[in-house]
């Protein structure tokens, strides 16, 4: 019976930074509305924990998923409540997502700082909420044919495929080597989808991406562009002396020249920027 329930905490009551903490001991709420059964904080501590603010539903419902402990008495004053220990496993939600066909039908719609028991399977109901979010999430574009798709941990490496440029590819792999990091091109990936989908799942895979823009390829900026659409950690370099394209303008470009003193500094810069985006 308690995997079908679960607990709502309404209100932050004397906990403002219950939300905004990942863990911690100050947690305090009125108990109101207990089922039979329910006022043993044993039991309650064994259940999962959704907890909200006290707010009017205009919009979206902070909220997130926790382990209550340590639950005790605690009053202040005349209010009578109880204490207890939370270490939140989720980050932020929204509460209409999870649990929208309850939130209207909650006593005074929610609008108090309160306890419940509610009746549902709480981690079920987030997980098809996170389930919903990543179909919506699904680009169609590139034809893939799984999402999402899991972090590999490699560097991914876009750069015009050119024999000038095998000096700096070599010098990005020893880099990449050094920081503990696989490199990985497209054109050395052996697959059976489009290229195009190759070069996304390359992308989205990579720990970061390395993107030279030297000469302002085309392909290139379209793949810094993927990159930075989907939250994939940037270091660009180039062997231009003039700026950058204006939408790249605010973002900082390593330059380098061809030749060994400056390949070797290129080598240097890249292990610590490798290692800054992957420990």
């Amino acid at each position: 019976m308690i995997q079908n329930h679960f607990n709502l905490i309404v209100g932050l009551g004397r906990s403002p930074n219950l939300l905004k903490e990942t863990s911690g001991d100050d947690g305090w709420m009125l108990l109101d509305r207990m089922p039979d059964g329910y006022n043993d904080f044993r039991v309650l501590s064994e259940m999962p924990a959704l907890i909200m603010p006290e707010v009017e539903y205009q919009h979206l419902t902070p909220a997130r998923v926790t382990c209550i402990s340590n639950i005790r008495s605690r009053n202040y004053g005349i209010e009578k409540g109880i204490a207890f220990d939370y270490n939140h496993i989720t980050d932020i939600l929204h509460a209409e997502d999870i649990i929208p066909e309850r939130l209207n039908s909650l006593p005074y719609g929610g609008h108090r700082t309160l306890w419940y028991v509610e009746k549902g399977n709480l981690i079920n109901m987030v997980m098809k909420t996170f389930e919903a979010k990543m179909r919506a999430d699904k680009p169609t574009f590139f034809g893939l044919k799984d999402w999402p798709l899991p972090k590999l941990g490699h560097v991914g490496v876009m750069m015009p495929y050119s024999s000038d440029f095998d000096s700096v590819y070599q010098t990005i792999d020893s880099a990449c080597m050094r920081a503990g990091c696989e490199p990985i091109r497209v054109k050395d990936v052996l697959s059976t989808q489009p290229i195009i989908a190759d070069v996304f799942s390359t992308i989205v895979q990579a720990s970061v991406v390395i993107c030279d823009i030297t000469g302002l390829n085309p392909n290139v900026l379209y793949e810094a562009g993927l990159a930075h659409a989907r939250n994939v950690p940037v270091v660009l370099i180039s062997q231009d002396t003039g700026p950058p394209p204006f939408n790249l303008s605010q973002t900082q470009v390593h330059r380098y020249t061809n030749n060994s003193n400056g390949l070797k500094e290129l080598h240097d810069n890249l292990i610590d920027s490798i290692r800054h985006f992957t420990n």
